[in-house]
């Protein structure tokens, strides 16, 4: 039977090195900051969808409906990273509850409990698309940090 050399400690460490460095780069690449600033550009389109939503009237089940579903699909268009995908899993998460709610049977103040749905909505949206953006300045820092969020 054949006995393992033991490797020494340093001459890994060294070979290590020369590996991580061979593909390391200080830098983001081109294509690297580009789909930075497709992820920038997606989610400032978001929190504006997500303001036009808010100003939109939702006095009756048709039109909250209406405007809920202009809403999602504004931000099923938009490019497809991470950001989509939370979301998505959000809506369908949310959508069998609304679904519910809206087949309600003898619910009374209906206008008043769509006024609810709809703040809880943009509340629970607005704090995903807050916890993306500090989630990619915390990544990236000073490169997303300025601008990032829309006023």
């Amino acid at each position: 039977m054949v006995e393992l050399k033991q490797l020494e400690k340093q001459v890994i460490a060294t070979e290590l090195k020369k590996i991580f460095d061979k593909y390391s780069s200080k830098e983001l690449t081109a294509e690297e900051k580009d789909a930075l600033k497709n992820r920038k550009t997606s989610l400032i389109q978001c929190y504006e969808y997500l303001e036009n939503f808010k100003n939109q009237a939702a006095s009756n089940d048709d039109m909250f409906l209406d405007s809920l579903m202009d809403f999602i699909g504004d931000i099923l268009d938009t490019d497809k990273n991470e950001l989509h995908q939370i979301l998505t899993v959000y809506f369908l998460l949310v959508g069998s509850y609304i679904a519910d709610f809206f087949n309600s049977q003898g619910l009374k103040n209906k206008k008043k409990h769509i006024k609810n749905l709809k703040k809880i909505f943009i509340d629970s949206t607005l704090n995903i698309l807050d916890t993306y953006n500090l989630a990619m300045i915390s990544v990236f820092g000073e490169m997303v940090r300025k601008d990032w969020k829309p006023k």
